[in-house]
């Protein structure tokens, strides 16, 4: 995530065309990454920012994304047990905290530029593979 950020932020970027190879590819690594961590999005964010997809389709693809992973996530957890009803409540009341930031967010993208949007989102990568690099030295 960093590497990919810094080349994307610093003009470093190679240019990736729109493909089915690609969304092949990096639908696999998704899957196994979401298989082993439960995070399935970085590799198909990384490829929408890389292919220069507009800001509305961006945020459609990646809301889908989390809709159709989120779903079968939460209900394999609830038949195994691992999501109790406390567990779900306080995600319930997280939630209505993240749907405010979601309206916030929402208010800002269609304030600023395509460009100021894609930094943004890259700049937000760059901080959470610092904080994954820092936190695994702790």
């Amino acid at each position: 995530m960093i590497i990919f950020a810094a080349n994307q932020l610093f003009g470093l970027a190679l240019p990736i065309k729109a493909g089915r190879s690609w969304q092949i590819g990096l639908g696999v690594a998704a899957g196994i990454l979401g298989g082993l961590s439960s995070i399935w999005s970085p590799p198909v964010a990384m490829y929408l920012l890389a292919t220069n997809t507009s800001k509305e389709r961006f945020i459609g693809a990646t809301g889908f994304l989390f809709l159709s992973g989120c779903l079968p996530l939460g209900a394999g957890l609830f038949v195994s047990g691992l999501l109790s009803a406390s567990v779900m409540l306080k995600s319930l009341l997280g939630l209505v905290v993240v749907l405010a930031g979601f309206q916030i967010g929402e208010a800002l993208r269609g304030r600023i530029s395509q460009d100021l949007f894609r930094r943004f989102v890259l700049f937000g990568f760059l901080v959470m593979g610092l904080r994954l690099v820092a936190t695994s030295l702790i």
